[in-house]
């Protein structure tokens, strides 16, 4: 059985993914953009991937899912956090557990 990511947990609509950020880290494959959320609520979650970055739609939903995999993990240690993640570098097979190990690190920071 797969656990979901709740939809209180999405970042939904242009509004929540514009306006100014309070942080900004940055690594080999990804950017994190985190600003305090509205309070009593967990930390919840936007990603970027564009076709420039992947252009195989296969890439991009593996990005996707791991992204969303590690944030589902560290989200009751974030707090109340809106962050969008945004993919600069697509990760094959073989880099993924680095990528992931990097997007643990930054959200960590973010937080």
């Amino acid at each position: 059985s797969r656990s979901r990511l709740p939809r209180k947990a999405r970042l939904c609509g242009r509004a929540q993914f514009t306006g100014a950020f309070a942080s900004r880290r940055q690594g080999k494959f990804f950017v994190v953009l985190s600003r305090t959320g509205p309070p009593g609520e967990q930390a919840r979650l936007g990603i970027v991937i564009g076709r420039h970055t992947a252009p195989r739609a296969v890439t991009r939903s593996l990005m996707k899912r791991t992204v969303r995999e590690v944030f589902r993990q560290l989200r009751v240690q974030l707090g109340p956090v809106d962050v969008v993640v945004r993919v600069r570098q697509p990760a094959g097979r073989s880099d993924l557990p680095a990528a992931r190990h990097e997007l643990e690190r930054l959200l960590r920071e973010s937080g």
